[in-house]
């Protein structure tokens, strides 16, 4: 509405400064005037039913108006349910041994090459293929465990360890790309 105001003001200002001999002071209450009057005219489209809705088709087709506007493809579900992983990952890469969390955050959360790491950490890339084998599967464990129930782990810390581990890896597996939204934020 305002902005509605001021480009009216704007575009018809030849009006209010051509008149010789009118008191310029009055500019304010000019252009108060052209806010009251567009309010009107909203108001009167309300009353009339001419405001357009985004969601019912304005014509041909079945086009909205609003089909046009892009929105947020995830549901604040899922955005929330993200934010929980992000959080739940950054506390199990920080659990991590120093020279296995380097290779990480180098790797999956900066996203350099083998290579760069390698050369970064003064160590061969084969040498970071293996410290990130090792940090990959160590955040495997912590996130699957993180993410189960607190019964389900009561339950879980009975059983026998080696037959726990090949449960786990056939169950469920994390993403590598759940590293990559490590450091963005909603």
């Amino acid at each position: 509405m305002r902005q509605e105001s001021f480009l009216k003001a704007m575009t018809r200002l030849e009006q209010f400064v051509g008149t010789p001999g009118e008191n310029r002071d009055d500019l304010h209450a000019w252009v108060s005037r052209i806010a009251v009057n567009a309010s009107i005219d909203m108001l009167r489209k309300r009353r009339d039913g001419k405001l357009f809705s985004l969601e019912e088709p304005n014509g041909a087709g079945d086009e909205t108006l609003g089909s046009n506007v892009t929105a947020r493809e995830d549901n604040p579900e899922q955005r929330c349910a993200r934010r929980e992983m992000r959080t739940l990952m950054a506390q199990a890469i920080t659990q991590l041994a120093p020279d296995l969390r380097q290779a990480c955050l180098l790797r999956d959360v900066l996203q350099y090459s083998t290579q760069e790491v390698a050369e970064r950490l003064g160590i061969s890339a084969m040498a970071v293929r293996l410290r990130l084998f090792r940090a990959h599967r160590r955040l495997r464990e912590k996130l699957s465990v993180a993410r189960q129930p607190a019964k389900q782990l009561q339950a879980r810390s009975a059983a026998p360890r080696l037959a726990r581990r090949g449960e786990e890896r056939k169950r469920e597996s994390i993403p590598l790309a759940a590293f990559a939204e490590c450091a963005c934020g909603d």
